[in-house]
């Protein structure tokens, strides 16, 4: 079977050295640097109107799945579970919200994401246990 050029994209993935080099670097720390620049190099692209509805759907995201936990018990380890996934949740969104201009909005978001942080640290020690 013949692979045609054509029907290739062509994807330059560029790493520098200096990120992979190290004292036993595995292919799956590679393949994390390697994905972590193509994610940056996607997000710089992204419009400030993408970057804040990207913000506002991981905030119903997170709305959401703290709704459906308010009338359920949860175990210590389900509720560390819950807690460190919606503590990475708000980190994203900050980390989104941080790069857009002074603005309503961006101090609308941001007290959001640290509202969500602050819950899921108390879900993390079990405070709605």
């Amino acid at each position: 079977m013949k692979i045609e050029n054509k029907n290739l994209a062509f994807f330059n993935f560029t790493i520098k050295p200096e990120k992979v080099e190290g004292g036993d670097s595995s292919f799956a720390e590679y393949l994390k640097v390697a994905l972590s620049e193509l994610e940056t190099q996607e997000f710089l692209q992204k419009t400030q109107e993408e970057k804040t509805q990207m913000a506002f759907n991981k905030i119903e995201q997170t709305l959401e799945i703290l709704e459906s936990m308010v009338n359920t018990s949860l175990s210590s380890s389900k509720a560390e579970t819950i807690g460190d996934f919606l503590l990475s949740q708000a980190m994203e969104i900050d980390k989104i919200v941080s790069s857009l201009p002074e603005s309503y909005t961006k101090k609308f978001i941001k007290d959001w994401a640290f509202l969500l942080g602050v819950e899921a640290q108390k879900i993390k020690k079990g405070f709605y246990s």
